[in-house]
């Protein structure tokens, strides 16, 4: 099938503004692809840091060597291991403030509350919740099941401590 080429005349104002406008549209596109594309790469590489830390979160949550290495977490915007993350289970009780706010913001993490409270932020980022769960840190759900952080369960550390006073026998 012959398909003829059109060549459209300049004069005609009609086709110019028509070629103008789907210049106009073709140039939209062009740039929303462009910035899709950009997205989706930031996606991706946000999603290969998040697989590693579920994968690390999951070893340093069930290792049990003496000492403890942590394995670390990655950076959510570029996927690049964090500078200052700690190597130990030591470390990690040993960082400076400044250093848990450091990779608290690498993990996108909530960088608000004390130090102790964003301390504990990053150990449960981390994958290392014994330490929290055994000094009587608990989940706060409401009645709609509403989860709306980790706090001090003071009802259970007390039940825990009056159990253990009744048992050990002769302590007045």
């Amino acid at each position: 099938m012959f398909i003829p080429k059109v060549q459209p005349t300049p004069t005609d104002p009609a086709v110019v503004d028509q070629l103008k406008s789907l210049s106009k549209k073709i140039d939209d596109l062009t740039k929303e692809k462009d910035v899709l594309s950009a997205k989706t790469a930031e996606l991706e590489i946000r999603l290969r840091a998040s697989e590693h830390n579920s994968v690390a979160r999951l070893a340093n949550a069930t290792s049990t060597a003496t000492p403890l290495i942590l394995e670390p977490l990655r950076a959510l915007a570029t996927n690049d291991p964090i500078p200052s993350f700690p190597r130990t289970e030591r470390e990690l009780r040993l960082m400076s403030s400044a250093n848990v706010v450091d990779v608290l913001k690498a993990l996108d993490a909530s960088i608000h509350g004390t130090p102790g409270e964003r301390k504990a932020r990053l150990r449960q980022e981390c994958g290392r919740m014994d330490e929290m769960r055994d000094k009587g840190w608990t989940n706060v759900v409401d009645e709609r099941g509403e989860n709306y952080g980790k706090e001090k369960n003071y009802a259970a550390r007390d039940l825990r401590r009056r159990a253990s006073m009744e048992e050990t026998p002769g302590e007045v």
